[in-house]
């Protein structure tokens, strides 16, 4: 009889040979132990650009990075609409190289399966960094026509996570997007503040100030904030009062994040930076006492190790 626990050692009682040990190498899997948490409420949120290039992908990213930094698992969506980028932004065709030889099969594009009509595989979700990722796989033919149904669909296509993040860039007008207004739960518009940007989107904004007057829950994000802007002349042209104020990241920072395939919430200077606001927005669908807790905990881990380190310096 085979005993798994025992590194895979088989030992034949029935032998002839008294004593017969066999032993059978075994694949082992080094698991490293991280708290996730999925018990939260949850929650549909839209993050949009009011122009091209806002920052919606930038901020869905950080987002997602910081709450995986909480402990709490996240889906980012990413839905075929315009060009998607979040695949190449994340290096998953190089991560799946890296972790596989199955290649492309190893990735389930469930938007490209949703649009050709297939019957959906279950629990086929891509999950690192405590995020699962469904989003298009760009090495497949770009969808060409994407409706509301199809929408539905992708938004609830996974529950593993309680808090879904929906990156549609700067197409919250789309026909797919536009009736998701009344399902969501937040919906977060990212402003870059550069004047001409405004000016372009002024109409947009307009829209969108008289849905949020109506109830729709819409908070926005102002990214890029630097110096450089007249904040009470930029506040009086906004109308509202922003939920957050992302400061301007140094070009470089955020090159050499692309390269790394990283979200450049992960430098040091970028979480310094940024940290305070990603908590406000947070603060929306998770809990205050939640995150305090979580933070006070890793703080009180963080003391505890640098007290071992000086208490082994005083041994010497």
């Amino acid at each position: 009889a085979a005993d798994d626990k025992n590194g895979g050692l088989e030992h034949s009682k029935g032998s002839n040979v008294a004593g017969k040990v066999r032993y059978i190498e075994k694949p082992t899997t080094k698991i490293v132990e991280r708290k996730i948490y999925t018990g939260l409420e949850k929650k549909l949120i839209i993050i949009s650009s009011l122009s091209r290039c806002a920052g919606s992908t930038t901020i869905t990213l950080s987002i997602a990075k910081y709450l995986s930094s909480l402990g709490v698992l996240s889906s980012v969506i990413e839905p075929p609409i315009g060009r998607p980028t979040i695949f190449n932004w994340m290096g998953i065709e190089e991560r799946l190289g890296r972790g596989s030889s199955r290649g492309q099969d190893s990735f389930y594009s469930y938007p490209h399966e949703i649009a050709d009509g297939n019957r959906i595989r279950n629990k086929s979700e891509y999950v690192f960094d405590s995020i699962v990722w469904i989003v298009p796989d760009d090495r497949k033919e770009q969808v060409e026509n994407w409706e509301y149904n199809q929408m539905l669909q992708l938004v609830y296509v996974s529950s593993i996570a309680p808090i879904t993040l929906i990156d549609i860039g700067d197409n919250l007008g789309h026909s797919a997007v536009k009736p998701l207004l009344s399902v969501v739960d937040l919906v977060l518009v990212v402003i870059d503040p550069f004047p001409t940007s405004c000016k372009i989107g002024s109409r947009k904004l307009a829209s969108l100030l008289k849905l949020k007057r109506d109830g729709c829950p819409i908070n926005f994000i102002i990214n890029k904030w630097n110096s450089g802007i007249d904040k009470k002349e930029f506040l009086d042209f906004i109308g509202a009062e922003p939920l957050a104020f992302i400061p301007a990241i140094d070009l470089s920072i955020l090159y050499k994040a692309n390269y790394q395939y990283k979200v450049p919430l992960c430098s040091r200077e970028v979480s310094d930076l940024v940290s305070e606001p990603l908590e406000k927005i947070s603060s929306l669908f998770v809990p205050k006492e939640f995150s305090s807790t979580f933070l006070k905990n890793k703080k009180d881990k963080k003391k505890s190790l640098f007290l071992d380190i000086v208490g082994k310096f005083k041994r010497f």
